[in-house]
């Protein structure tokens, strides 16, 4: 197996959660690094996605496509971020988003999904991996419905 990559793997699920040395090595059989440029385009709305993806650097955004074919970003990822499920992928494996790089370059560790997932009941580590990125996803999206409520509602009240 490749240290280097096992270390990266320690390094970045750690931000979220510790990971043993025997789950990077467990999940190393299933990663690779993918390297990119900007606007190069990592995943398309309802291409099937096959990876689940750590930003190792650089800055990614997902974006939809309206009914006028205008680009709306939605999120943006940068270094140590995990690129959640739930943005990611419908229940069929479909991409919900579509996610560009927007910095000069990016690399990011990808998962292989199916791989990943085989590993969630041996290693609890991994699963408490899982566990904090949707946590971390839920408080963001929160976060963000709050600032939506307060750009949109707060003048009218200010204004009582």
């Amino acid at each position: 197996m490749n240290a280097s990559i096992q270390e990266k793997i320690r390094k970045s699920l750690s931000l979220y959660h510790q990971i043993s040395e025997v789950t990077a090595t467990a999940l190393a059989e299933h990663t690779r690094i993918r390297q990119f440029k900007n606007e190069d385009i990592i995943e398309k709305e309802n291409q099937i996605v096959f990876s689940e993806l750590v930003v190792l650097d650089g800055i990614l955004r997902s974006y939809l496509i309206d009914s006028n074919g205008k680009d709306i970003t939605t999120n943006f990822f940068q270094k140590g971020m995990a690129v959640t499920p739930t943005l990611m992928r419908t229940l069929d494996d479909k991409a919900f988003h579509s996610f560009q790089v927007i910095s000069p370059q990016a690399s990011f560790l990808a998962f292989n999904k199916k791989g990943m997932f085989e590993h969630l009941d041996n290693y609890k580590d991994l699963e408490m991996f899982g566990y904090r990125v949707m946590m971390v996803d839920a408080f963001y999206r929160a976060e963000r419905e709050v600032v939506s409520w307060i750009i949109s509602w707060a003048p009218a009240f200010l204004r009582n």
